[in-house]
């Protein structure tokens, strides 16, 4: 497993895609997979994860809920760590290339036992992998997981004879798919979109902190009234916390 702390790239998130060579136009049969493969995802366009502070109730997050400007999402990705599982070296060296300028650390892993190590010990925010490989694969590396983290994004990456097992695996809850080879501009696409609905529900958490302390304020104040104090001998005390 390796691993690969980029935090220290300071160029901004446009100039590194634009900078990247473009990707060849992709087959009609590919497009047309891509498209049915995305049109599953969002009918199973969902995330499930416990409200802050609450470990009865749920709620759902789903890709329209999330409204984040390219650049912020940028920001974001750098300050996140993205496991990549691959077997094959040229392409984890393509990714190592591409990934480590847009996130903050980067794994990776040549099979799903190398990867599953690597999610137990690094937890990371993010996981992309291949499905056939060596050892254990990508889908069976995915249940493991799975069965420990419901919500953890997860992106496929695999070969246009793989559609089978690409559909599949949304039973397992994969955030989305990009087709081999890899177009950059969609491989892009599918990480900003995980690192937003990231971004977004740690905003919820941050807003829903903030409530909670606004509510204790309130009922310390209209108890201590209640009991014949007035509001200015109630020592009240109030951080706010760096902005997100």
């Amino acid at each position: 497993m390796q691993k690969t702390d980029a935090r220290s790239n300071e160029s901004p998130f446009a100039i590194i895609t634009d900078t990247l060579e473009p990707s060849p136009p992709e087959a009609p049969e590919t497009l047309a997979l891509q498209e049915s493969l995305d049109a599953c995802l969002r009918e199973n366009d969902r995330y499930v994860s416990p409200e802050p502070g609450d470990n009865q109730e749920q709620r759902i997050l789903t890709s329209r809920d999330v409204k984040n400007d390219v650049k912020e999402i940028a920001d974001y990705l750098k300050g996140l760590t993205v496991l990549f599982v691959e077997d094959e070296n040229d392409i984890c060296e393509q990714a190592r290339e591409f990934l480590s300028r847009l996130v903050g650390v980067l794994l990776i892993s040549q099979n799903g036992a190398e990867g599953l190590e690597a999610w137990r010990l690094y937890k990371p925010d993010i996981i992309i992998t291949d499905i056939r490989m060596p050892v254990m694969d990508g889908l069976a590396m995915l249940q493991e997981i799975r069965g420990v983290d419901p919500v953890i994004p997860v992106i496929i990456i695999s070969a246009f004879e793989e559609s089978d097992y690409l559909k599949r695996s949304i039973d397992l809850g994969v955030s989305g798919y990009v087709i081999k080879p890899v177009n950059t501009a969609r491989f892009t696409k599918e990480l900003q979109k995980c690192a937003s609905v990231l971004l977004t529900e740690a905003k919820l958490a941050k807003a829903h902190m903030a409530a909670a302390k606004t509510a204790m304020v309130l009922r310390k104040l209209i108890n201590a009234m209640n009991a014949g104090l007035s509001a200015s001998s109630i020592r009240l005390s109030w951080k706010t916390k760096s902005k997100l």
